[in-house]
């Protein structure tokens, strides 16, 4: 598959009330990893997020369950596209995974990177 015809993965999250596309790049080094840095809110319990194929709000990529959508969770399936990038179930990242427990003093803004492994081009 040529570099042109590759779909492109795009980041939109409650860390800017899903206002911006981020878009998942290719891991230096790495053909079947795409990744992005986001910041997210320190104070916030959790952040939630949905990846947008090529950036389009009708075609979102989501966890198939709401047991498989933390950030943390690897391997399985990833669902969609499906239609509708805010009623499709939403992956999450908890406080706990970026920076310790609830009670943990984290800054203002905490820089995580997010990765997407891919299979002929598709998310595995």
């Amino acid at each position: 598959m040529s570099l042109a015809r590759q779909p492109r993965f795009f980041l939109i999250g409650s860390w800017d009330a899903y206002r911006s596309r981020r878009e998942l790049l290719r891991t230096p080094g790495d053909s079947e990893e795409l990744s992005a840095e986001v910041e997210v809110p320190g104070g916030e319990e959790e952040s939630t997020f949905q990846i947008l194929l090529n950036g389009s709000w009708s075609a979102v990529l989501h966890p198939p369950t709401s047991t498989q959508a933390h950030a943390s969770w690897e391997g399985g399936a990833v669902a969609g596209p499906s239609g509708d990038a805010l009623a499709a179930e939403m992956w999450r990242i908890r406080r706990s995974e970026v920076g310790g427990g609830s009670e943990a003093a984290l800054p203002a803004l905490v820089k995580i990177r997010l990765r997407l492994r891919q299979v002929d081009g598709w998310p595995e």
